[in-house]
């Protein structure tokens, strides 16, 4: 098991959620940023010190 931590933003940076877990594996913790990205326009996701995804919802053209 490998520790991430998920922060979910708003549209100005504010962090609306954020989330330690232990998961198997970056697959895993992809997956439950893609869940948080359908309720909050930005996600990351740190393990440890590294970011290893930052993601934010498309906008509506």
């Amino acid at each position: 098991m490998r520790e991430f931590t998920i922060y979910a933003l708003d549209h100005d940076e504010q962090v609306r959620v954020s989330r330690s877990v232990e998961l198997q594996d970056g697959a895993a913790a992809r997956a439950l940023a893609r869940d948080l990205l359908a309720e909050h326009a930005k996600v990351e996701v740190w393990e440890g010190p590294v970011l290893m995804l930052r993601a934010e919802q498309a906008s509506a053209a």
